[in-house]
C-alpha cells in the first residue's frame, strides 16, 4: 500500500511550514518600528542619568517651606 497524495502533501507541509512573504513596504515599517522602539528605549534607560545631571544643575534655590518662598519676592 502506498502513501497517498494527501498523506505526502501533510509530511510536506511539516517539513516546510508556510513562510508568509511580506511587501517591501511592510518589513520597511517593520525596520522603522524596531528602529523607533530602540531610541525609545535608549531614551529609557538615559533618563535617570538625564534627571540625576538636570537636578545637579539646577540653579533654581530651594525653600524649606511656603513662607520662605513668598518672603523671597518681598
Amino acid at each position: 500500500m502506498g502513501i497517498s497524495v494527501r498523506d505526502r502533501q501533510q509530511v510536506r507541509e511539516s517539513e516546510y511550514p508556510k513562510i508568509p512573504y511580506l511587501s517591501v513596504e511592510t518589513l520597511q515599517r517593520i525596520e522603522r518600528a524596531q528602529a523607533i522602539k530602540t531610541e525609545i528605549e535608549r531614551g529609557l534607560r538615559r533618563l535617570p542619568e538625564a534627571r540625576a545631571e538636570e537636578s545637579a544643575s539646577s540653579t533654581l534655590p530651594l525653600f524649606q517651606n511656603r513662607e520662605e518662598f513668598f518672603e523671597s519676592f518681598d
